[in-house]
């Protein structure tokens, strides 16, 4: 039991993020009542198990998300959320499938730009820092 615990715990995220995957997106899968059986805590166990294998450095899938491109990606998913939609628009709907295709890497540049020319300054500033805090002390309050 001691062996199979450690391979489940090695691989949690391995085992659990396509089961959850496939569970959210495909109807079939779906048990009847799904959205009831996810507020209830159906699918809390594979919730489990996709944190203890992120939370295991040995996890294939931990180890993928560790690394300094994913990790920049992530850095810059905020940006990226804000941006996309005003960079479609200025890019054109009706464009070319090759022009589609550099679609992509403009946008990840542009949000890259956002993150260290807007965001990041932001974040250090101390004003930011200090209203933040007075912020969520009036929220805890």
């Amino acid at each position: 039991v001691a062996g199979v615990t450690g391979v489940i715990a090695r691989n949690g995220a391995v085992i659990a993020a396509p089961l959850l995957l496939l569970l959210f997106t495909v109807p079939a899968l779906r048990p009847p009542g799904s959205k009831l059986v996810c507020r209830l805590g159906g699918v809390a166990p594979l919730q489990a198990l996709l944190l203890i294998g992120l939370a295991v450095e040995a996890d294939p899938l931990a180890r993928f998300l560790a690394r300094p491109t994913v990790q920049a990606i992530g850095a810059a998913s905020y940006p990226l959320y804000l941006l996309h939609y005003l960079a479609h628009s200025l890019w054109g709907p009706g464009s070319s499938d090759a022009s589609t295709m550099l679609f992509w890497p403009f946008l990840v540049v542009l949000a890259h730009a956002a993150l260290h020319a807007i965001q990041l300054p932001f974040a250090s500033e101390p004003r930011f820092i200090l209203t933040l805090r007075l912020a969520l002390a009036a929220l805890a309050a």
